[in-house]
């Protein structure tokens, strides 16, 4: 089980090689300039916070950063996930790949529950308007 904030969820991972190299490809496009701005980083406590995901062909799966990868500028494959699905009743993430899913992935499961049309889901701080860093554990 994973204490995350006020709630908890469980997640269900099998370590695998890299997973759609593509779509992790579309999403450093982005992410490296998110970093390059400040939107996604690390916290005076060494906190990292901003993720992103992309949608896996028109399924309510998806491709996130990994865990821990704020402080890092660039992310090749080894640093993304596969979710493959997430049971909302559960509260239990199914994910694949090189490295576990980010913390936020079940706020992205909803989020593209929503609609069929979100393509993408970007969580990123701004420093002007003040960060809130809290330590998670696993």
């Amino acid at each position: 089980m994973i204490k995350k904030d006020t709630f908890e969820y469980s997640l269900k991972f099998n370590k695998t090689n890299e997973v759609a190299l593509k779509e992790c490809n579309k999403i450093e496009k982005i992410r490296s300039r998110l970093f390059a701005l400040g939107l996604i980083g690390t916290c005076f406590n060494g906190i990292e916070y901003g993720n992103i995901s992309l949608r896996y062909k028109k399924k309510n799966s998806f491709v996130i950063t990994a865990i821990r990868t704020g402080d890092l500028p660039k992310l090749n494959a080894n640093y993304y996930s596969f979710v493959k699905k997430v049971d909302f009743k559960k509260l239990t993430i199914y994910a694949l790949g090189p490295s576990k899913p980010s913390y936020e992935s079940i706020i992205h499961a909803c989020i593209y529950s929503l609609d069929p049309q979100i393509k993408a889901v970007i969580y990123i701080h701004n420093k002007k308007y003040g960060i809130i860093c809290k330590r998670i554990t696993i």
